[in-house]
């Protein structure tokens, strides 16, 4: 074979697959939400995490949280699920 080497295509391409498979996943107790969606913003994007669970007791759904609504303006991709 001289200078030739022989590579393993398959085992490269599954490699490349489970790295594309795993979630990246953080949870947080924030402790009042209020004024840190810079915070939450940097965390998602320096970590590029794919989930991100907060936990704030003070959060309602009655839609007065600007912390929410500035943490979705920044990161568009992201959705909120409160539960």
């Amino acid at each position: 074979m001289g200078n030739l080497t022989k590579v393993d295509v398959q085992r490269q391409q599954e490699n490349r697959i489970s790295a594309l498979n795993k979630i990246k996943f953080a949870l947080w107790n924030a402790q009042s939400l209020q004024k840190k969606s810079g915070l939450v913003c940097d965390i998602i994007s320096s970590n590029r995490l794919d989930i991100f669970a907060i936990t704030e007791t003070w959060l309602n759904s009655e839609g007065n949280n600007i912390s929410l609504a500035e943490i979705l303006n920044t990161l568009k991709d992201f959705k909120v699920i409160q539960v």
